[in-house]
Formats: structure tokens, sequence, C-alpha cells
């Protein structure tokens, strides 16, 4: 008998979650081997759709102010046109929901959410 006939998938559905954790396992490694940028930090703020206030936004106010060109700050944002002044001083903006966001967020050491857990995943 081969394996593929003792697995009821249409019931039980352990043929996908097989599937699923290999398939998770693998992504889980290629992730990490991208690496890390020690002062690059990603700001969220979940009060509006991608809004730059709340704390991430004074924390990233703050950081550029004190330590002008020594960390990367980058904001995460549904909306970069209305965003486009933050360029100005210092801080970068991603697209929420985007592929550089998810290679931004994975590279960076420092997250800054006012959301309980991660935002970007």
């Amino acid at each position: 008998m081969s394996v593929l006939t003792d697995f009821k998938v249409s019931t039980s559905g352990r043929w996908t979650k097989l599937v699923l954790s290999y398939a998770l396992r693998g992504f889980a490694r290629c992730t990490s081997l991208i690496p890390i940028k020690k002062r690059r930090i990603v700001c969220i703020s979940h009060r509006f759709p991608c809004e730059y206030s709340d704390s991430p936004r004074y924390i990233a106010e703050r950081l550029i102010s004190e330590y002008p060109g020594i960390f990367e700050v980058y904001w995460i944002t549904d909306n970069l046109k209305k965003h486009e002044y933050l360029k100005a001083s210092g801080i970068k903006l991603v697209r929420y929901r985007s592929i550089r966001e998810f290679l931004v967020s994975n590279t960076s050491q420092i997250h800054i959410s006012n959301l309980f857990g991660p935002s970007f995943y």
C-alpha cells in the first residue's frame, strides 16, 4: 500500500495539514537566511488604515530628532501619496501588504506598533 492511499483527505484533512506544515517549515528556513539589519526600525500604526499617528509616530519622530542619521526608519502605510511629506524628515515609506513590506519587516531588528502582537503577519 502506498502512503497516499492510507490518507483520507476528504474526511480528516491530514494530508493537507502535512503538506502545509512542510511548506511552512521550508518558508521559515528561507526567511531565516535573510540577514537582520540592526539599525533598521519599522513603524506602523493601526489607529486607522495605517495612519501616521499614536505612539509609533512620536517614537519615530523622537528617534530621528535625537539620533539623526543613525537609524533607518520605515513607516508602513496604505497611502504613499498622503504621507509623502515624511520623506523630508528621513522616514522611508513602504506600502502596506506589499512584497517590500515583507522584506523590510523581516530584515529589521526593531518593530514599533500600537497593536498587541506582530503587525505584519
